[in-house]
């Protein structure tokens, strides 16, 4: 005689079904995706450290640079139109300007890049004071800056 099986034990020899195949799948696409999520935040977050903390190293090191150049400079004046800063080391005349997203150090025709990201730049002088508006990253700032000690005795 043969012998049947009941449901119970059919359902159990025969493996899953396909609804809770899917169910399967769709729980592990869920969490792979949940993860993803998490992965994609961090790095988006990464990213935007990296570039905060790079736009603060090259506005620091515009700041160091126009401090010195002014501080240890001679005949620190602007130009008329306000986009340019002459002034005189030793016997060479530079000028600190923006151009192109950069910063630049003008000497004998050869411009060399101070720093990155600078979107404009302003400079002006009143008596005994040089000001600088340097925007990096949308953020404007203002820096100022008294002439050498040198330049002050004379004035």
């Amino acid at each position: 005689m043969d012998r049947k099986s009941s449901p119970s034990e059919h359902s159990k020899n025969r493996g899953f079904f396909l609804l809770e195949a899917l169910l399967s799948v769709m729980v592990g696409a869920c969490i792979s995706l949940g993860m993803l999520s998490v992965l994609a935040s961090y790095t988006r977050l990464y990213s935007q450290t990296i570039q905060s903390i790079e736009s603060t190293e090259q506005t620091l090191c515009a700041w160091h640079s126009a401090f010195h150049f002014i501080r240890y400079g001679r005949n620190v004046s602007p130009t008329r139109d306000n986009t340019r800063l002459n002034f005189t080391l030793g016997n060479n005349t530079l000028a600190l300007y923006v151009q192109n997203y950069s910063l630049l150090l003008a000497h004998k025709g050869t411009a060399n890049p101070l720093a990155e990201g600078c979107e404009k730049g302003s400079f002006s002088r009143s008596q005994n004071l040089v000001t600088l508006t340097l925007s990096f990253r949308e953020k404007e700032h203002v820096f100022k800056v008294v002439p050498s000690y040198f330049e002050r005795l004379k004035e």
